[in-house]
């Protein structure tokens, strides 16, 4: 019986390595058969993830895994030890790609003798280099609320991982107590994060490590907390709108650039119009991104925009007609619990929106509204001279007599050179 209960924990622990890794089981076997046949002893793979499952398959706990550059297409980045050591275990990172280990790192170095596996924490840009940086967790048994992590840190080229943190005889110096976690914080808002390592048992003393272009290494750099709020607002955003009609109502479709002169990514875009949840259908067709509507806000929130990128897709339809409203973007960069400044550190703009039309509808008051919206367009730039807000300003205010004075046929083809 204690036979048949052991052999099913270890298929049902194998299985929840699988499902979570999205790793097959012969990818699995071959990993670890290459591992044993290169360091000559019996070796298993202690955290592994196929990257690429990560596109449609969403993993609260894999959340900071994104290939942004495709260097690791197709690839599972797994970590490992000698099968039950716990003194000199030899850990390893390693990426492998097509039925083949590409990459092995050197050992991970534990700063205690007592030792367990790692797991993988981020593949993420954050030093805005162009590399992914593969970041890993390995733990050291010291007792009960005293066992540490250390994070090791390869920058990942698309062949080969290079270890980019610094070091100590006793390894990585980003160590802190297991109960604790690291947050990645782009401190100063320059496009380049920083990690913060909380040391201290019972509070919290954040330990700032910043990039010097070939390490992270100990900033000088104080932090009281992380519970405030960083910068979202170094960034140049240029938004281009366009309204179809679609049967009925419009689609309101938007392009999100950012200037290659930003210090920032941009992750987050809201328009404010003026019509009801039930009357709008919000979508988007950008890989990675997700919509909703809130009151009369349009918000989509995902994946960075690196300067010099963009995204399109952006959209929602609904018989509103359209005005001039707000745009609020916000940057790519950690949030504190207690921070609530949306509208004070954001980038805000003006775009294209919907609003319903007035009821009761007045002709002449909509039309002093569509006046309006011409001298805006002139003062946003949308409309480039004097004399075509002119001429369209002269329509308006010309079939605004015709209306007062009863005419609606004159009106309504004065307002058709305006379509035209």
């Amino acid at each position: 019986m204690k036979k048949y209960i052991l052999i099913l924990s270890i298929i049902l622990l194998q299985q929840s390595i699988f499902a979570q890794s999205y790793v097959s089981p012969a990818d699995s076997t071959s990993i670890d058969q290459q591992l044993d046949s290169h360091f000559g002893a019996d070796y298993e793979i202690y955290d592994m993830i196929f990257v690429d499952s990560l596109d449609v398959n969403y993993d609260s706990n894999r959340k900071l895994i994104t290939d942004y550059y495709g260097t690791l297409d197709g690839c599972i980045v797994f970590t490992a030890n000698i099968k039950g050591a716990y003194k000199n275990a030899k850990n390893v990172v390693g990426v492998y790609r097509a039925g083949q280990i590409i990459w092995y790192s050197d050992y991970i170095v534990p700063d205690d003798e007592t030792y367990s596996g790692g797991i993988i924490n981020v593949i993420f840009d954050f030093n805005n280099d162009g590399l992914v940086e593969i970041m890993t967790e390995w733990t050291s048994s010291l007792g009960g609320k005293y066992d540490s992590k250390s994070l090791y840190i390869h920058s990942w080229d698309g062949n080969q991982g290079t270890l980019s943190v610094e070091l100590d005889e006793e390894g990585s110096l980003i160590t802190c107590y297991v109960g604790k976690v690291y947050d990645y914080i782009d401190i100063q808002g320059d496009g380049v994060f920083e990690i913060i390592n909380y040391i201290g048992i019972e509070e919290d003393y954040p330990e700032v490590f910043e990039w010097n272009g070939t390490n992270y290494v100990k900033s000088a750099i104080e932090l009281e907390t992380t519970d405030m709020c960083f910068p979202r607002n170094n960034f140049i955003p240029i938004i281009t709108a366009v309204v179809k009609k679609e049967g009925n109502a419009f689609r309101y479709n938007y392009k999100v650039e950012n200037s290659v002169n930003s210090a920032q990514s941009i992750n987050k875009f809201d328009v404010y119009g003026y019509v009801e949840k039930d009357n709008a259908v919000i979508s988007t067709l950008a890989k990675n991104w997700r919509g909703h509507m809130l009151g009369g806000e349009f918000a989509w929130k995902g994946r960075k925009i690196d300067p010099g990128e963009s995204i399109t897709g952006l959209s929602y339809v609904t018989t509103g007609l359209p005005i001039i409203g707000k745009i609020f973007l916000r940057g790519f960069n950690y949030v504190g619990a207690s921070c609530y400044d949306y509208k004070t550190n954001s980038v805000k703009g003006k775009t294209v929106a919907a609003k319903l039309p007035p009821h009761p509808f007045i002709a002449t008051v909509f039309l002093n509204s569509l006046t309006t919206y011409t001298d805006s367009s002139y003062s946003l730039g949308w409309i480039t001279n004097e004399q075509t807000k002119d001429k369209y300003n002269t329509y308006f205010n010309t079939a605004k007599t015709y209306l007062e004075q009863g005419d609606s046929s004159t009106a309504r083809a004065e307002l058709q050179k305006v379509l035209t």
